[in-house]
């Protein structure tokens, strides 16, 4: 089965998340990969430039910073887990970078899960990097706009600078850029064999 766009595959996996079989798996996964180390550490920074590395006083004012971003300002103990099984569910998650515009000076003061459904994105063909994001208010079938410009006149789309939103994907594209396979994305043949024969012993 093929998708015609991106709607219908998230739409295919969230069915799919809801099978027993399929949502234990899941949550299996989402819990061992959100689990504490002996620090009480849920995520790290690994600095593997070994220049910086050098600097002591760069690599702790990095340190400083990401665990000031993730544990107090965005409390990922509380939100991993969640986080992680919309991931795995989706196959890609798009945050927003929350900042207190009284206070730009603070820099990002917290993330924002945006629904994947809603969220699409605009890239520059040459060089393939994303030079906008857009968010669909409308609930009608969404038609993306010819370009970055229209949709900063579109009343029913919000856009997003790059640098507004952090994109983290499964790690496989489909035919198109646009495309992202999800986790679930194996399992769609042992699933809908699994659907057949229990219809099949049913219908026995």
């Amino acid at each position: 089965k093929s998708f015609e766009n991106e709607l219908q595959r998230l739409k295919a996996y969230r069915e799919m998340s809801a099978y027993p079989e399929i949502a234990d798996v899941i949550e299996d996964a989402a819990m061992e990969s959100t689990q504490e180390d002996d620090n009480g550490r849920i995520v790290e920074l690994q600095i593997i430039d070994e220049d910086l590395l050098g600097n002591k006083n760069a690599a702790n004012n990095i340190q400083k910073e990401f665990r000031d971003l993730f544990y107090k300002k965005a409390k990922i103990k509380w939100e991993m887990w969640n986080l992680m099984y919309n991931y795995f569910v989706d196959g890609k998650v798009f945050f927003e970078h929350l900042i207190d515009q009284n206070k730009p000076q603070e820099g990002v003061i917290g993330i924002k899960r945006l629904p994947s459904e809603t969220m699409d994105f605009e890239y520059d063909p040459i060089t393939g990097e994303i030079v906008g994001y857009y968010q669909y208010l409308a609930q009608r079938p969404r038609q993306r706009p010819p370009t970055l410009q229209d949709a900063k006149e579109d009343p029913t789309i919000i856009v997003f600078y790059p640098e507004q939103i952090s994109l983290v994907h499964y790690g496989y594209q489909g035919a198109t850029k646009r495309e992202f396979l999800g986790y679930l994305e194996k399992a769609k043949q042992p699933y809908n064999n699994l659907r057949l024969l229990e219809t099949s012993v049913v219908i026995y």
